[in-house]
């Protein structure tokens, strides 16, 4: 299979896996290696030979799929330290607030090589504009509509290993970080597309791992996302602590500081950008 694009949507996305409203978490997990920890961690019965069951427990220890819709309207505060897109690496701190699936506004703001650092970045509907350190907003009417915001994308990525477009096995796995895990294998019309693991006790989602093809020096690129420091926000059990590699290598290091869902969200959060005078 060849392997997907790396583009700088993506690397914009990835810092970055619904029943009352307007309920906030703030949280300042300590980066320790209890890989899916959590005094409030639920531990759903059920029986997980197979992959299908595993994903099924999976579902049911994140908050169950029917509270899953709670999170594509809020807000979300987190520390980034690393890179963030091609060129802006340092230490950050990255603010969402999402009407999905077709409204966000992303602030993130920090110091980049050194540099004060500013971006903005909103989008509406089939409109979308992008500004770095108060400069011209740059309007743009291209809007991939599929928009990946925490902790709705991880979540939406469980109920769609269900559906008819991947088929799932479970692989022999080793412990990850000390906890036994079930490791499940994607793949599309025979064709590998990653490994989701799973810890075993709790059910929870601790790592992802994949291949993507990083266009800009024309080459595969090796991706390994590791989740930890679980809690439990408005009744669903969520990362706090996020860690990317590439290659091998630390790229980012994500501490989710604030979650906040609501029932709605002002229109105007998403008005066109301006620049600042």
């Amino acid at each position: 299979m060849t392997p997907q694009p790396l583009t700088f949507a993506f690397l914009l996305l990835i810092v970055c896996l619904g029943c009352s409203s307007n309920k906030s978490a703030q949280t300042t997990p300590e980066n320790d290696d209890k890989t899916g920890s959590s005094d409030s961690v639920g531990r759903p019965q059920v029986e997980t030979n197979g992959p299908a069951e595993i994903i099924r427990a999976a579902i049911e220890a994140h908050g169950g799929e029917a509270n899953f819709a709670k999170t594509y309207i809020g807000k979300t505060v987190m520390t980034v330290d690393g890179a963030f897109q091609q060129g802006v690496s340092g230490q950050f701190t990255k603010t969402d607030i999402f009407h999905l699936p077709s409204k966000m506004k992303r602030l993130l703001k920090g110091k980049s090589q050194g540099e004060q650092f500013e971006m903005k970045f909103v989008i509406n509907d089939d409109k979308s504009w992008a500004q770095v350190n108060g400069g011209e907003p740059i309007a743009s009417t291209e809007v991939n509509q599929d928009l990946h915001t925490y902790p709705s994308d991880s979540l939406a990525i469980l109920v769609a290993l269900l559906g008819p477009d991947f088929e799932l096995s479970v692989l022999p796995s080793d412990d990850l970080k000390g906890h036994p895990v079930h490791r499940v294998r994607l793949e599309t019309s025979g064709n590998w597309v990653g490994d989701n693991f799973f810890d075993k006790e709790t059910h929870l989602l601790v790592a992802s791992k994949k291949e993507l093809f990083d266009s800009s020096i024309q080459k595969t690129r090796s991706i390994e996302t590791y989740y930890s420091a679980y809690k439990k926000v408005d009744g669903m059990n969520l990362p706090m602590a996020i860690e990317m590699s590439m290659d091998g290598e630390v790229i980012s290091k994500i501490k989710v500081t604030e979650i906040t869902f609501m029932d709605h969200i002002d229109e105007g959060e998403f008005a066109p950008l301006v620049m600042e005078r």
